[in-house]
């Protein structure tokens, strides 16, 4: 039993590079330093700058860990102001696929992006989406500001 679960479970687990890593380095071979990668929450994003220390990437409940539900408007106004110094600095700005795609907000959204962070899928109306790449099933998309 002891050896089979070492040859099953424990071996392949650290030899083989997780689908989270993976996509991280995916990530980062599209990347330059100046852009930004926007996630909600604790996903592959984490993974960015452990390969990656010029790759930025943020997260909305990070932010909102500093506030208290009162203040849950200051999560937006942090966010946007990464958002808008990444282009002024010449950056493209990334958005995984849940930010990007209104047929998951009823799970995403409703349960974890909202209560967490104040924010609403209507919040990112104001910028426009386009495919950056795929990986596996996910989608990344790219925030371009609407002219």
């Amino acid at each position: 039993v002891g050896t089979s679960n070492l040859m099953l479970a424990i071996w392949p687990n650290h030899t083989l590079e997780s689908l989270e890593i993976g996509k991280a380095r995916y990530a980062i071979e599209r990347m330059n330093p100046e852009d930004l990668i926007v996630s909600s929450g604790f996903d592959w994003t984490a993974y960015v700058s452990h390969f990656c220390r010029e790759c930025r990437t943020v997260n909305a409940i990070s932010i909102a860990q500093s506030f208290s539900r009162q203040e849950q408007d200051k999560v937006k106004t942090i966010l946007w102001e990464r958002i808008y110094h990444t282009w002024e600095q010449g950056g493209r700005v990334y958005a995984l696929e849940y930010l990007g795609v209104p047929q998951h907000a009823t799970w995403n959204w409703d349960t974890w992006i909202t209560p967490y962070t104040g924010l609403v899928y209507e919040d990112f109306a104001e910028f426009e989406m386009i495919v950056a790449w795929r990986f596996e099933d996910e989608i990344v998309w790219e925030i371009i500001p609407k002219p």
